[in-house]
């Protein structure tokens, strides 16, 4: 029995899921911070976070 049916914490959904968690933070800070800077910074989630994931792999690959 599983309580993740949908597969939702899946490994390979990671990725999605994280940027679904950090557009559902932007909207709760909406009054704190121009709409405009929350919005580029969900638009570059995709780009940040593929640097730092293979920068992440490469260290543990590599060992430095």
């Amino acid at each position: 029995m599983s309580v993740d049916n949908g597969g939702r914490y899946a490994f390979s959904k990671q990725p999605e899921i994280c940027k679904w968690n950090c557009m559902k933070l932007a909207e709760a800070m909406f009054l704190l911070a121009p709409m405009q800077r929350l919005s580029t910074a969900v638009e570059s989630f995709d780009q940040i976070f593929q640097q730092n994931y293979l920068k992440g792999m490469r260290k543990k690959v590599l060992g430095r």
